[in-house]
Formats: structure tokens, C-alpha cells, sequence
């Protein structure tokens, strides 16, 4: 999928990984920049959410579980402009979903 930052800013998006899932993957072709969670599986009804807020970074599996051990790589930033993310993974269902979410941020003028 194309994601377009049209802010201000460079800046930390939303990322849900929903299963079913082994091994996923997540690269911005953009930036060269990639995380992974390698021996992860994840079955139907099992996510994954990244995520940055004013505390610091978080991994949680399920909404509720940390799950920082098994991650491995650099969670990006969405640059400003064109952003080309690519998902991968030993073995993914149709049914698997990677779900980006980020607001542009704006300088107040």
C-alpha cells in the first residue's frame, strides 16, 4: 500500500497486524527502513499494535499484552509525501490485514 503524509511533519503512524500470520514483516520501501517479528505467529483474531504516544513506544499483542521480545528492526516514521509500505510474511492467510493509521500534522500559523 501507497501512504501519503501531506503534514508538516515526518511522523509515527498507527501499525495493526491482524492474523493469520507467521513471521510478518513490515518495510518502508520509501526510507529502506523495516521491522519484523520473527517466530510470531498469530491465528485469526490476534493482532499486533505499534504504536508511539507522549509516553514512549509500545508493542502490545491483543491490545493488552507486551510484546516487545519478539520485535526486531526500526518503527518508522511516515515521511512527508509519497510512503510505498510493503507487507511480507512466511506464511500469511488471505484473511491477513495490516492496518496503518497516522494524522497529518501542521505547523500553526
Amino acid at each position: 500500500p501507497v501512504t501519503i503524509d501531506s503534514g508538516d511533519y515526518d511522523d509515527y503512524p498507527e501499525i495493526i497486524i491482524a492474523g493469520p500470520v507467521l513471521n510478518p514483516v513490515i518495510q518502508n520501501l520509501t526510507t529502506g527502513e523495516v521491522f519484523k517479528f520473527p517466530d510470531t505467529e498469530l491465528f485469526v483474531g490476534e493482532s499486533i499494535r505499534l504504536y508511539y504516544d507522549v509516553n514512549g513506544f509500545w508493542v502490545y499483542k491483543n491490545s493488552t499484552i507486551p510484546f516487545y521480545s519478539d520485535f526486531r528492526g526500526e518503527f518508522f516514521k511516515l515521511i512527508r509525501g509519497t510512503n510505498t509500505i510493503k507487507f511480507g510474511a512466511s506464511r500469511e492467510d488471505a484473511a491477513a490485514l495490516v492496518t496503518i493509521n497516522f494524522v497529518n500534522k501542521y505547523r500553526s500559523q
